[in-house]
């Protein structure tokens, strides 16, 4: 077994989760209780990746952390989970990306997404090994990786490259927008992801922000005429 042509690739954004339960939202101004707050590995692509690795899967993550506590958390746990690190690279003039979840007495996550300008986002073509590329088994890229340029960029190119080598791609959009701006920038890059991807995973709510159809069948059947064979829905619980 060839360790380089047998494993899958991950690219998109690793983060820190800082989870508390809290027992309710204050107002505007005001204060509530919550629990400890933990410090828990994250991001949509290190997730997957780690989730690979647990399948004994062999798997490599491509992606960026910052020089901080932070990042050497992330690739100590990615390590530690049997993920491969070599193409992860540390960004020493940028900082790691966290999302702050707080989670309320009915067990429902917010999210506080502390990314713009992260090292997840400092992703540039040099950074990635070609040959490593094309010569992979799978890619699996997160919309996480496509907020933001460089690494918009990087990893549509990078998807470019591996389909014309004939790699398979799954896609998962992962689409976190700020309140309800949708950017034509970001729409265009998720398109593009999606018209790439043999796979796209995408969530319920996710699909209803990127196909207007009345319902869920008729939305997966839009993703699906856009190139892909295989669209899955994920629904939550």
């Amino acid at each position: 077994m060839d360790a380089v042509t047998d494993r899958v690739l991950v690219m998109g954004d690793a983060l820190v989760d800082l989870i508390a339960r809290i027992s309710r939202y204050p107002p505007r101004g005001g204060n509530t209780w919550g629990t400890a707050m933990g410090r828990h590995p994250g991001g949509t692509a290190a997730n997957f990746a780690v989730g690979l690795a647990r399948l004994d899967i062999p798997v490599a993550f491509v992606g960026k952390v910052g020089n901080d506590p932070y990042g050497r958390f992330l690739l100590e746990d990615l390590q530690h989970e049997g993920v491969d690190t070599s193409l992860t690279l540390v960004d020493l003039t940028a900082y790691t990306g966290a999302v702050f979840i707080p989670v309320d007495a009915e067990g429902e996550h917010t999210f506080f997404a502390f990314v713009r300008g992260g090292a997840h986002t400092r992703l540039q073509a040099g950074d990635i090994d070609s040959q490593a590329v094309i010569k992979a088994k799978w890619i699996y890229a997160s919309g996480g990786g496509l907020l933001e340029s460089p690494s918009r960029e990087t990893i549509l190119q990078a998807l470019v490259l591996t389909r014309s080598h004939g790699v398979p791609v799954s896609f998962d959009p992962n689409l976190r927008l700020e309140g309800d701006i949708f950017s034509e920038d970001l729409r265009k890059a998720i398109e593009a992801g999606l018209r790439l991807a043999e796979v796209v995973l995408v969530g319920d709510a996710e699909l209803a922000l990127l196909v207007d159809a009345p319902t869920r069948e008729e939305r997966a059947r839009q993703i699906l005429g856009a190139g892909p064979r295989l669209v899955v829905v994920k629904c939550g619980a």
